[in-house]
Formats: structure tokens, C-alpha cells, sequence
């Protein structure tokens, strides 16, 4: 029979340590045994899991000494790798004759920690993150020194963002509340539930909502919206770092998606305007991306002399006779009756050329493209970024660099330095008539 060719690492760690696939599972992908699986991840020095009830092994003295010396992951980090807790980890070190960093801290002073959770309402589970403890031990300082915890992380919690999301929602005239949805495996809750306009909110947390939180932390927000589009439900993503950064931009979104406006402006009353000097100005302030890096043509709308709306096009990375539209933007709060239409007839009599764009599933489902006579190319699957605490960064920023060790992967090597991925929703991908 014909040896079966050994995948390569980069591939196994993906699936297994990443995704979280078991060996039975790569064994029926690759047509081999499950033992021949865990030979491979020992080959390539992949940390194995314990699998049923099976005995857990743990890694080999030179796995433990890798993973805890040279790459510097805490027993928690390790743990996690195996599925057993920190002191399972500290066990096995002292086994392997490891010395083990001190576990003894002295208490951070009362001002230190105030500062971090109640000035820069950084998370207790964050917080543990940065001074290399557990949330419990957090905890535990906390009541030592009488602070209290304003951002609980516990399930059945809302938290502060949460909570003012609400209170926004509320104070625009609707009725919230939380809400939960099925399918035939499992149940989801809705953070935020507006009835009366089949709108949802879903708020994710940085930290909790990363690849290796949950189980289904990849799909998790797609499977939700799946769902919530199944009965009819509208529903918003919000990331916390653009509620935290850009709440005003998120709020007039919201509040869009209610059909509320604070101005309702008729764009015959507009004028059009091609590539006016303070497009990017007006994108910083008012699209939660801000402005692209690349604009070659722009048009916009202008009332009273100040920008209220604009359409702009950018060159395509690898196609140079190719545009894409790389922003559909209108002032916050503020609804132009036929902009849309109006800008759309202009960039057609300039002729400009053809172009792509992409709707974002998290905040739309392209209808705007749709009403714009642009083509429905395909569904694209969900993407990345990288996030560390509050920070959020493109996947293409994060790319394996020459600091990079040779022997590890770009998914591994950004893990080490505390940077997890958190997944979108998909996109979809437009085009302009043929």
C-alpha cells in the first residue's frame, strides 16, 4: 500500500491547535489512522490533547521546555493548549525537573490598580492578562483594597457598553431587551433586542469573543446571523473597539437602521461636487473606517456648503485596470432623499470605468448596492484581524516578518506574542455592470 505524504505543519497546527479539530477528525480527512495523526503532531512538536477519557499524557520534557522557556507561555497558556489547568501544567514541570517562574506577586498598590480599572476601564480578565495572573487572583486584589468591579465578565452579566447601547437605543423611543435564538444544535443569546423593529445587536468584546475563547469562536457571529436573517431579524455587529473609539459614528448607524434622522435633506437641493478637497477630512469623521489610503476619484454631495455625502474610488492592489469603491459614506444622523441615486448617475456619465466593492455582513446586507444596479459576484467566507486587549489591527499589518523565528508559523508566532484573531461575518462582493 502507498505511504500516505505527511501534511505539512503549517496545515496541522492550523486545523488542530487553531480550529481546534480532533485526531479523529484530521484521521477521516486524510484517509489514516488517528494514531498516525498524533504521530505527526509529535513530529512536528505540536502539543497533543488529551482525547476522551483517555489518560493525559502531557508533552515531552523538550515540548514543556519549548513551550514554557524558549516561546515564555505562561502555565495557563499551556493549559489551554492541553486542556488542563495551570497546576496540571506546574506538575508536569516539576516532573521534567523544570524550574518554574516564581507564582509569588506582591500585591500592586490600591492606586495602580484604580487607575487601570476604573480610569482606563481596562477588564478584570485583561488586567490578568497584563500582570500574568488569574481573573480569580485579580479578584481577589480587589477586595483587598476595596475596589469595585464596574465591568463584570461573568455569563448572564451586561456590561457597560451594553448597557449604554441600550439606554441610547431606549432613549431614541424603543423598547429593548435581551433575547435568545436556536438552531437545531445550539441556543444564542441576543445582546440587544428591538422588537418592534426586528433589530439585533450583538456587542463583542475583544477578549471574549477571539478564536480560542469558544469553541466556535471562527463562526460563532456567522452562525448568529444566520440565524437571526432565517427569522427575519436585522442583525449588528459591533466590535468594541468601535464603540469605544467612534461611539457617535455606531450611534448614527443604529439609529439609521431605527429609521431615525436628526435632518432629512432632499439631494435636489445639493451640489455635486468632484473631488473635493476635504472628502478625507469628512471620512475621518464620519465612516467607522475613516478614509482609504487610495482615492483617485470622488463625488460628493454638498448643502450649505459643507460636504453631507460622497462616493469614492480607489486603485485595485493587483489589477491596475480595475477601481474599487472604497467608500459609500453620508453625515452622521442624516438622511439625503435620492442621494444615493444622484451620485451613482454621476460616477455613470464620468464613465469611470469598471469597479468592485464589498458590503461588510457585519453592519449590511448590500441592499444599497443592490438599489445602485450593481451585480451580486459572491459570498465571500469570514475573515480576520489580529486583537490584543482593546486593540484590533488588519490581518495584512500582521504578516510574518524577518523577526519572525524560522521555525514558526505566522499564526504561531503572533500567539506567543499575545495576539489572538477575532472573525467576521462574511463579506459579499458587488460589481458594476458589464
Amino acid at each position: 500500500m502507498k505511504k500516505k505524504p505527511i501534511p505539512p505543519r503549517e496545515l496541522l497546527y492550523e486545523l488542530y491547535g487553531v480550529q481546534g479539530q480532533s485526531q479523529i477528525t484530521l484521521g477521516k480527512r486524510f484517509q489514516v489512522k488517528d494514531e498516525t495523526i498524533r504521530k505527526w503532531l509529535v513530529g512536528y512538536d505540536i502539543p497533543c490533547r488529551p482525547g476522551g477519557r483517555r489518560h493525559i499524557i502531557g508533552p515531552t520534557k523538550k515540548q514543556l521546555h519549548n513551550l514554557y522557556v524558549t516561546k515564555g507561555m505562561t502555565t495557563k497558556e499551556i493549559g489551554n493548549l492541553y486542556d488542563v489547568t495551570a497546576n496540571a501544567v506546574l506538575i508536569w514541570l516539576k516532573k521534567h525537573q523544570i524550574q518554574s517562574r516564581s507564582r509569588k506577586f506582591e500585591i500592586p498598590s490600591k492606586e495602580y490598580l484604580h487607575d487601570l480599572h476604573i480610569n482606563q476601564k481596562i477588564k478584570f480578565i485583561e488586567i490578568a492578562d497584563i500582570l500574568g495572573v488569574d481573573h480569580t487572583t485579580i479578584s481577589n486584589w480587589f477586595k483587598f483594597h476595596g475596589i469595585e468591579n464596574v465591568t463584570p465578565f461573568f455569563g448572564g452579566s451586561i456590561s457597560k457598553p451594553e448597557k449604554e447601547l441600550s439606554e441610547y437605543i431606549t432613549s431614541l423611543g424603543f423598547i429593548t431587551k435581551k433575547s435568545r435564538i436556536r438552531n437545531d444544535k445550539k441556543r444564542y443569546e441576543l445582546d440587544i433586542f428591538v422588537p418592534e423593529k426586528s433589530l439585533a445587536i450583538e456587542y463583542c468584546g475583544l477578549y471574549f469573543h477571539r478564536e480560542n475563547a469558544r469553541a466556535d469562536g471562527r463562526r460563532r457571529h456567522l452562525t448568529k446571523l444566520r440565524i437571526c436573517q432565517e427569522r427575519n431579524i436585522r442583525l449588528l455587529t459591533i466590535f468594541e473597539d468601535e464603540w469605544l473609539e467612534k461611539p457617535e459614528i455606531v450611534k448614527s448607524i443604529i439609529a439609521s437602521r431605527l429609521g431615525i434622522y436628526q435632518q432629512v435633506i432632499s439631494a435636489r437641493k445639493c451640489m455635486i461636487v468632484i473631488n473635493h478637497p476635504e472628502v478625507r477630512t469628512f471620512l475621518r469623521e464620519n465612516h467607522l473606517q475613516g478614509s482609504p489610503n487610495s482615492i483617485t476619484t470622488s463625488v460628493s454631495l454638498l448643502y450649505a456648503d459643507k460636504i453631507i455625502g460622497t462616493i469614492s474610488f480607489g486603485q485595485h492592489h493587483r489589477k491596475n485596470d480595475l477601481l474599487v469603491l472604497n467608500r459609500l459614506c453620508f453625515a452622521q444622523h442624516t438622511a439625503i432623499s435620492g442621494g444615493t441615486e444622484r451620485l451613482i448617475r454621476t460616477i455613470t456619465k464620468m464613465n469611470i470605468g469598471p469597479f468592485i466593492t464589498w458590503s461588510d455582513n457585519r453592519w449590511s446586507d448590500g441592499s444599497v448596492y443592490r438599489r445602485m444596479g450593481l451585480i451580486k459576484d459572491r459570498e465571500l467566507d469570514i475573515d480576520y484581524w489580529w486583537c490584543k486587549g482593546q486593540k484590533r489591527r488588519s490581518k495584512q499589518s500582521m504578516k510574518k516578518t524577518k523577526e519572525c523565528p524560522k521555525n514558526m508559523t505566522e499564526t504561531e508566532w503572533r500567539h506567543s506574542q499575545g495576539w489572538f484573531r477575532i472573525f467576521d461575518c462574511g463579506k459579499i462582493r458587488w460589481s458594476s455592470p458589464k
